[in-house]
C-alpha cells in the first residue's frame, strides 16, 4: 500500500492490485451496517466502513472484490479515453505543434490596440494588453488565428511538394477549421485542409495530403483507391491509428 494524490493536492492512499496502482479514499459512516467498496467514474474507488473496529483491511477489501476491482478500472480506462477534452488557455498550458509541444506563455504587452501570437522555441508567445490577460475568449482567438497562418504558410506548399513527388496534378487548396474533417478533395481537383493539422507531427501531416491527393485518380474508397494510397503512402494505417489515438486532443 502507498499514497497517491487528490486533486486538491492531498495524498490518496493507494494499492497494487495484479501490477495496476489504483488510487481510493476511505470514510467511515453512521449508517453503514458492513464494509463496502463503491466506485464511480470520476471519483474513483471508495471504502465505505461502519463505526467501530476495522473488519477487514483496504487490502482485503480489494482482494475479495478483484474481479470487479478490474472491470471498474477497464470501465475507468475506456471513460477518461472518452471523455471530451477541454483545451485550458491559462500561463503553463500545452499546445500540440509539429510533433512538439509548445508552453503557452502569456505576456503583457505595452501596445494596448493590438495582440500577437508566435512560437519561440517550445514557447507559443501570445503577447496581449494587461486588461485582456485573462480574457479566455481572446486568447483562443489569438492562437487559433496563429494556427491558421501557419497552416496556410505550410500546407500549401507541402502539398504542391508531394503532388509532385508522386505525379499528382491539383488545382486550387483552402485551409479550413473543420470539426470532423482532416482533408477532402473536390471532383474539380480542389483540396482543403484542416487548419488544426498543425498540431499534428509532419508525417502525419504527409499521411493526410497524399491521402488526399490519391482521391485526385479515385474519388472513392474502393479497392483501387487502397491499393493506389498503399503505393504513395505505405505507412497510412500507422497514421490512420495515430490520429485514432490522438485526435481527442486536437483541438480548441
Amino acid at each position: 500500500m502507498g499514497t497517491g494524490r487528490k486533486g486538491d493536492g492531498k495524498l490518496m492512499p493507494t494499492i497494487e492490485l495484479q501490477g495496476q496502482t489504483i488510487e481510493y479514499s476511505v470514510r467511515k459512516s453512521k449508517r453503514a451496517k458492513r464494509i463496502s467498496l463503491r466506485f464511480d467514474l470520476e471519483r474513483g474507488f471508495q471504502i465505505v466502513y461502519p463505526l467501530g473496529p476495522k473488519q477487514a483491511s483496504p487490502e482485503e477489501v480489494f482482494m475479495q472484490k478483484r474481479a470487479w476491482v478490474l472491470k471498474a478500472l477497464q470501465k475507468q480506462r475506456d471513460y477518461q479515453n472518452h471523455k471530451p477534452f477541454t483545451r485550458s488557455y491559462k500561463q503553463g498550458a500545452i499546445f500540440p505543434y509539429l510533433g512538439e509541444n509548445l508552453t503557452l506563455s502569456l505576456i503583457e504587452w505595452e501596445n494596448q490596440e493590438q495582440v500577437s501570437a508566435q512560437n519561440m522555441e517550445n514557447r507559443l508567445e501570445v503577447k496581449l494588453p494587461l486588461a485582456f490577460m485573462d480574457d479566455t475568449r481572446l486568447i483562443r482567438s489569438v492562437i487559433e488565428n496563429f494556427y491558421r497562418q501557419r497552416a496556410k504558410y505550410y500546407l500549401p506548399p507541402r502539398a504542391q511538394e508531394l503532388a509532385v513527388i508522386h505525379g499528382f496534378v491539383f488545382n486550387n487548396i483552402r485551409i479550413k477549421n473543420q470539426k470532423t474533417l482532416w482533408g477532402s478533395c473536390s471532383g474539380k481537383r480542389n483540396l482543403n485542409f484542416n487548419m488544426r493539422l498543425m498540431m499534428t507531427p509532419p508525417g502525419a501531416i504527409d499521411s493526410v495530403i497524399i491521402h488526399e491527393l490519391c482521391h485526385l485518380r479515385e474519388l472513392n474508397h474502393s479497392k483501387s483507391y487502397w491499393e493506389l494510397l498503399e503505393k504513395h503512402s505505405p505507412d497510412y494505417r500507422k497514421w490512420d491509428h495515430w490520429f485514432k489515438e490522438n485526435e481527442r486532443y486536437l483541438v480548441f
